[in-house]
């Protein structure tokens, strides 16, 4: 097999865990909190002296970096090797614009050999813009056995965790206003950095707490022993991490009401449409049915992980194959 590699520009569960499922070398060059002026020189210079140490037959990238993507797009001319796009769907929306950003995605998609998204509603807007689509939703993450950290051992029962980044597609504002009027036993932790929280710093009380950016270990303890995660967006046909840590760690999720969340990770969760309304009744339909759930979502992770080994064959199959070609 020819030697591979996957690079990106940033830190995300799902490039360490395709890196290691498609037996790559994981190059990740993060520097995201370095101004653009050093940040992206040195992510180029770090990627081409990569690509110039070994001779890589199959290239992986994470889109976003849309500059890392264009890169590699011109590179593969030179060095000769197949390029595969890992790519979020944000980066369909962006590929539509006449903006620069938009001409460089669309320049990095015609020249990838395939273009993988999470889910089966997206492949027809990778062929509208140019490139060859494949379907792989992530694996689910491997996250060592942990204890409860410290600081949430004595908080009331049961614990609900929302994973969120402060991103412009989370409804945390309202899902905020929807669990103060829910007038039961809980505590909600709300992860992210509290520098990005801004205004919803207001919502903090007694059993609402902004835990700011936990360190691995202590974010893999809380949603270990967290009784509900919740990981909520306005994008559709958009799959959130959350949602597969909480598959691999057991936990039930409180999810956005979507198709795609509904197909694939049919047990376990709890959809709620982004209404207030709907919000509190998901909310108090888990804290009435919390062993159910827990349940069906340890059920659950043995048939996703059946299902996602039958997906990965199909698309390790269709990657292309230098040896193949020289035969």
């Amino acid at each position: 097999m020819q030697e591979r590699v996957w690079f990106t520009w940033e830190t995300q569960r799902r490039n360490a865990n395709l890196a290691k499922a498609f037996g790559c070398e994981y190059a990740r060059f993060d520097h995201c909190h370095r101004h653009s002026l050093a940040r992206y020189p040195l992510s180029v210079f770090q990627t081409i002296r990569e690509l110039y140490r070994r001779d890589y037959g199959l290239v992986f990238a994470q889109c976003p970096s849309i500059v890392l993507c264009a890169l590699l797009g011109l590179l593969r001319y030179v060095r000769r090797f197949d390029l595969i796009l890992d790519v979020h769907n944000v980066i369909l929306d962006q590929a539509r614009d006449s903006s620069l950003l938009g001409s460089l995605i669309r320049f990095g998609f015609r020249r990838a050999d395939h273009v993988i998204v999470s889910n089966a509603n997206l492949v027809d807007e990778v062929r509208r813009i140019g490139g060859s689509p494949l379907v792989l939703p992530d694996p689910l993450p491997e996250i060592e056995r942990r204890e409860l950290p410290d600081r949430f051992a004595a908080a009331p029962r049961p614990i609900i965790t929302f994973i969120c980044t402060f991103a412009a597609d989370e409804p945390i504002g309202l899902f905020l206003k929807a669990i103060q009027r829910v007038d039961r036993p809980h505590s909600l932790f709300i992860t992210g950095r509290r520098s990005k929280a801004g205004d919803l710093l207001s919502y903090e009380s007694s059993r609402i707490q902004f835990v700011d950016f936990l360190p691995e270990e202590e974010f893999e303890g809380l949603i270990q022993h967290s009784d509900l995660l919740v990981d909520l967006t306005t994008r559709d046909d958009c799959l959130v991490c959350g949602a597969y840590e909480a598959v691999g760690v057991g936990t039930p999720a409180l999810l956005s009401d979507l198709d795609v969340n509904r197909s694939t990770f049919p047990r376990g969760c709890l959809y709620a449409k982004n209404e207030l309304d709907d919000y509190v009744r998901q909310i108090e339909e888990f804290l009435d049915n919390r062993e159910r759930y827990r349940s069906e979502m340890q059920e659950f992770r043995s048939d996703f992980e059946q299902s996602w080994a039958r997906i990965f064959r199909r698309v390790s199959g269709a990657l292309p194959s230098q040896e193949r070609r020289a035969s």
